[in-house]
């Protein structure tokens, strides 16, 4: 194909994604001038697990929420396929932990200029662990998100867990030169179990350890964090203190409170995270730019009622940077180079064509062939 065909569905709506006409025609403005504006470089790290170790729960979505984000990226923002990463099971680099540090500094960290555009998009499961040095007091312990790496023993505790810690995640991303930088993690900090027809995305807290042990990292993880300091000139004490005043850059997004579970949720006819799903399908309908704050209002109402009909709390937590305007610039600091639809043409063979469904609602990908009619955008 020489250009990209794209797909509206005929029974869709933009009321079941909260835009009303005012917002598509707003945005729809927005839409054509973006068009004619020079883009810089845009770069995604894309990590999904579903496998994991020894007791550690699978998952079942992971894998799909990186396809609904590749897609979104490349067909919606005009990300160059070889410009999006993918690390996961079925991937050829698999998502252990060097492998996912290895291509934060490779593909992100190496090649991003000041003004380029970096997503990094973590799917799995999200657990505590013991914080030598706590960032608050009265809480020992820091999110992190765990991979498929084999556990290390510990003796009589609960295993080393082959982790990357939130005080990592946010030393990475501050050494990136360019600040229009989003990090979106779906899973969650604490907690975990299955609840209803949802398996959460977070390992129990009884699961792995005995007698009240909190999990820890591997030594690596904390030799990591000092050789990030001494890079980026930073002490202890500086770190703590920008730490505890933000996100390092631009916009974080996570998919659950961190009190809260994150939901791996089944839909008709295949799994993914709730979060992922709603936020790709939610920013495939957009006609133009979009402040991120209006995605964050919109978001928060679909995945909690999404919960709720699981019988389950969520509600998306989004971060900007101190000072910045993360917020009030466009979601994933880049504006969309197509305006709304359901469907992308990926293929065509003869009179036989493959399509992506990435925009479409679960309900209307359980419609027969005959009840489902595509109107094609040039």
């Amino acid at each position: 194909m020489k250009r990209r065909h794209f797909l509206q569905f005929a029974g869709s709506t933009l009321a079941a994604l909260g835009l009303s006409q005012a917002d598509f025609l707003n945005q729809a403005e927005g839409y054509g001038q973006a068009i004619a504006q020079n883009t810089p470089r845009k770069l995604a790290l894309l990590v999904g697990v579903n496998e994991y170790p020894g007791l550690i729960p699978d998952l079942r979505g992971c894998l799909t929420d990186v396809d609904l984000q590749y897609e979104l990226l490349v067909n919606k923002f005009g990300f160059a396929p070889s410009d999006v990463l993918k690390i996961s099971d079925s991937e050829n680099i698999k998502p252990t932990r060097q492998n996912v540090l290895d291509a934060y500094e490779e593909h992100l960290v190496k090649q991003a200029k000041p003004g380029d555009v970096v997503v990094f998009h973590y799917s799995g499961h999200g657990i505590p662990v013991k914080d030598p040095d706590p960032i608050y007091e009265g809480s020992d312990e820091n999110g992190a998100i765990i991979l498929n790496d084999p556990l290390v023993s510990a003796g009589r505790n609960a295993p080393q867990l082959p982790v990357i810690m939130g005080r990592t995640l946010f030393l990475l991303s501050r050494s990136l030169q360019t600040d229009n930088v989003t990090t979106i993690l779906d899973s969650c900090h604490s907690g975990g179990g299955t609840r209803g027809s949802g398996l959460v995305r977070a390992i129990p807290r009884n699961l792995l350890r005995s007698g009240g042990a909190g999990y820890e990292a591997i030594p690596s993880e904390f030799d990591l964090q000092k050789q990030l300091l001494a890079d980026q000139g930073l002490s202890p004490e500086d770190f703590l203190a920008a730490r505890k005043a933000g996100i390092a850059k631009g916009l974080s997004i996570g998919s659950a409170q961190f009190s809260e579970l994150a939901l791996d949720a089944p839909f008709d006819g295949f799994k993914a995270g709730a979060f992922s799903y709603l936020l790709t399908r939610y920013l495939w309908q957009l006609p133009g730019s979009t402040r991120a704050e209006a995605v964050r209002v919109n978001l928060t109402r679909s995945t909690k009622a999404a919960a709720a009909a699981k019988h389950h709390s969520q509600v998306p937590l989004f971060q900007s940077a101190p000072g910045s305007d993360s917020l009030a610039a466009p979601i994933y600091f880049t504006a969309p180079e197509t305006g709304p639809a359901e469907a992308v043409v990926t293929n065509v063979s003869g009179n036989q064509v493959e399509y992506w469904l990435g925009g479409l609602s679960a309900q209307s990908l359980s419609l027969t062939d005959e009840a489902l009619r595509f109107t094609v955008l040039d």
